[in-house]
């Protein structure tokens, strides 16, 4: 089956994909809520910049969306060499980046991704270099697009990315803590028992789906999660979400449109009413995802 591929660099043109996007998201064996049409969204709008748009989408021959791409253009210099970039779509706040190939077999996969290589190859002007970050090791998509540019000689740069640790708990509640280390539940109950001993200890978790003030709630919510999060070495480091507007935006934005939709989860760990603790999660497909935690160091 023959693939054509379209470069789109109007935001609103991408902003109808979402159905179609999410669609193929839901069977391409990748779901995850920053690989998402609403995240990449949000994501646009607080750190795209001056640079220039571009999404990559395969179709088949009947017009059905097969893969998308999400990424952007930018010139700049390497090696002191000034280039046309073609970078990810993603940044230090996206957590993963992949593209998004659907379900089928694996030679449609393999054609789907030497259709996008061979339209990169000859489109003009020419991109002179393709810089992805945040692919996880074990992407489909990566190991192909690897194959697919080693066949056709291009030259490849690789260099480890950070892994996420992932805890699998399955069954009851129970069953898991009896699973971790002796050693580990008793520290977890002296501390318990050292915070118990100055007052009242409670965690709150918010999902901005409250009856009353709903998501003008949340946000105050939210800063006051931030608040929390500055008060150790991220507010004297300056890399704190409240010291820098453009990331305030972006995750106050992120938080509106996951409480709509039923995934944001703010937990807050309180002692006699004040929160001394602060934790933004999703909750999506039976998963917690962590962004974010701030604690107060006293």
């Amino acid at each position: 089956m023959n693939y054509r591929v379209e470069e789109i660099s109007d935001f609103y043109t991408f902003i109808s994909l979402e159905k179609e996007w999410n669609a193929l998201l839901a069977g391409a064996g990748v779901n995850a809520p920053f690989l998402r049409h609403e995240w990449f969204r949000v994501w646009w709008k607080a750190f795209g910049g001056e640079k220039q748009l571009v999404i990559l989408t395969a179709r088949s021959a009947d017009g059905a969306l097969a893969a998308v791409v999400p990424l952007m253009e930018e010139r700049g210099f390497r090696v002191g060499i000034p280039c046309r970039i073609w970078s990810s779509m993603s940044n230090d706040h996206s957590c993963r980046f992949d593209f998004l190939i659907g379900a089928g077999p694996e030679g449609g996969r393999v054609r789907i991704v030497e259709a996008l290589a061979a339209y990169v190859a000859r489109r003009r002007p020419r991109v002179h270099l393709l810089e992805l970050q945040d692919f996880p090791a074990d992407s489909p998509a990566l190991a192909l697009l690897l194959l697919s540019a080693s066949q056709r000689g291009q030259k490849i740069g690789l260099r480890p990315a950070l892994e996420t640790p992932v805890i699998p708990i399955e069954g009851k509640w129970s069953a898991y803590y009896e699973s971790i280390s002796g050693h580990l539940r008793r520290n977890l109950r002296r501390r318990r028992r050292q915070l118990e001993e100055q007052g009242r200890v409670e965690v709150v978790c918010v999902t901005g789906e409250e009856r009353t003030g709903g998501l003008t709630r949340l946000i105050d919510h939210l800063r006051e999660g931030f608040r929390i999060e500055a008060m150790a070495w991220k507010g004297s480091a300056g890399t704190a979400i409240r010291e820098n507007e453009g990331w305030s935006d972006f995750y106050e934005e992120w938080a509106r449109t996951a409480a709509e939709r039923g995934w944001l989860r703010l937990y807050f760990l309180k002692l006699n009413d004040q929160p001394i603790a602060f934790y933004y999660t999703l909750v999506y497909e039976r998963k917690l995802y962590y962004l974010k935690l701030g604690y107060d160091p006293a």
